[in-house]
């Protein structure tokens, strides 16, 4: 990879000299630093004109803070509203006028919140924006544009911690990235509207300090499920840096660049697959007969282009947000990582002809934080098995292999082969199969040169 090397030492001299873990994990942050850094993805937009993320400190100091009567997530209180400003749940009180920044926030909260007349404790916040402009980044006096983010090096947000159940060398990279919008391009409704939103892709690294950094895994959260790739080679590469696609309008990412989901149509990479393809669904309307939505790829599909053809948000600089319990004390970092609540306000998914709409199709709301979403934080759904045609992965430099396996194996240090027989066809000539502690059984035939590792050692066999 580009820099590899002067990083490398960069990171050995910094581990030499400090062990500081200001997040508890067991990472030093000056390895927490450079990882992420030295992964810190290339995200492609669609097209020209699309909306640029922002900054969470950006969006709060353009937001009100509303309390609601609403203790959490109610859809009733959501969906339906053919009005943007038409709820939900009764605002019991607003921040209105007062110039808001996250260092305020942090201080308010910490004291105990808000208090208004009529306010009973049983909070429910939501970021309100002060005008509908500012979720495309619009302020004549202080614009953000993916211009101004690239300059400013800003506005990715980022995670690295011990890759849970896994060796001491093995790592979990997330990224995140916040936008004031999740729109669509369905003429007749508003399906899955909803304001604000967070990306997540996850990279799972191996490096023991003594070579480069390999990323084995990537995951990317996209519309509700897990997207995964079980090879580097699943992803695109520039610079030695990953890239992600974004979908047109719901910024949701994906690995290739495409026109729409997991479809035989679509140009989806060996090693590419998915935990859930999208059915669709029918929606009747009683003078005007039935329409499809929802499915991967057609006329209006949940998976929208994602050709990579518009702004390229390049960061390297990525404020690491800590763990709960132990965030970061920059002001925006530690925001994130204790506003639970909601970021948004508008939410809506419904289908209308003229006059006449379905009602809510699904139930949407506006998100929380990445740190109070089990898909994004605690992973929910990364173990899940296939159900998209997954065209299997190259032979790999690195497979891993160990007894209890998984039922989904790919080789990578999360989803090793537990059957030796397996993994071996899928080692490259001359490269390595990493045994997990345990026993392994059966006959093998090794036809090219192989080096196996353990804790015990390593032995080269074979060709």
């Amino acid at each position: 990879m580009k820099y590899t090397a002067a990083l490398m030492v960069f990171v050995l001299a910094a581990f030499s000299v400090s062990a500081q873990d200001f997040d508890a994990d067991g990472v030093p942050d000056s390895v927490e630093s450079a990882l992420l850094r030295e992964f810190a993805p290339l995200w492609k937009s669609r097209g020209e004109g699309a909306r640029p993320p922002l900054p969470v400190e950006w969006w709060v100091r353009h937001c009100q803070v509303d309390i609601t009567n609403l203790l959490d997530f109610d859809p009733e209180g959501y969906n339906g509203r053919s009005v943007i400003r038409d709820g939900p749940g009764e605002v019991i009180c607003t921040t209105g006028g007062i110039q808001l920044t996250v260092e305020l926030l942090n201080t308010v909260f910490a004291s105990g919140g808000f208090t208004c007349p009529g306010y009973d404790g049983s909070r429910f916040y939501l970021l309100d924006p002060k005008d509908d402009s500012v979720r495309d980044g619009n302020d004549p006096l202080d614009p953000m544009s993916w211009g101004r983010l690239n300059d400013e090096n800003r506005g990715v947000y980022g995670r690295c911690t011990r890759l849970p159940g896994m060796g001491r060398n093995q790592y979990l990279l997330q990224y995140f990235l916040f936008f004031g919008f999740n729109s669509t391009d369905v003429p007749t409704g508003n399906l899955g509207y909803h304001e604000a939103d967070w990306l997540a892709v996850d990279f799972e690294v191996f490096w023991d300090g003594s070579a480069s950094p390999r990323m084995e895994r990537a995951v990317f959260n996209n519309h509700g499920r897990k997207a995964f790739i079980d090879s580097p080679a699943g992803l695109d590469w520039e610079g030695g840096r990953p890239v992600v696609y974004m979908e047109a309008d719901t910024q949701e990412p994906l690995p290739w660049a495409g026109g729409c989901g997991f479809d035989a149509a679509e140009p989806i990479p060996a090693c590419v697959g998915t935990n859930k393809v999208n059915p669709g669904f029918e929606l009747c309307f009683s003078f005007f007969g039935c329409w499809r939505g929802g499915a991967e790829c057609e006329d209006f599909q949940v998976v929208r282009e994602h050709y990579g053809l518009g702004p390229v948000l390049d960061v390297e600089a990525i404020k690491n947000l800590g763990e709960l319990g132990h965030p970061s004390t920059d002001p925006e970092a530690y925001f994130i990582m204790t506003f639970g609540d909601r970021y948004g306000w508008y939410a809506e998914d419904r289908f209308c002809v003229v006059t006449e709409c379905s009602g809510r199709a699904l139930d949407v709301a506006s998100p929380k934080g990445p740190p109070f979403q089990d898909k994004m934080w605690k992973r929910v759904g990364t173990t899940d098995v296939r159900v998209a045609p997954f065209l299997g992965c190259p032979p790999s430099d690195v497979v891993h292999a160990s007894p209890s396996g998984v039922a989904d194996p790919t080789g990578s240090s999360s989803r090793p082969f537990a059957r030796l027989i397996d993994a071996l066809p899928v080692v490259r000539g001359g490269g390595h199969l990493i045994l997990g502690p345990g026993t392994y059984t059966g006959d093998i035939t090794i036809e090219q040169s192989v080096t196996i590792e353990s804790s015990g050692g390593s032995v080269t066999i074979g060709g």
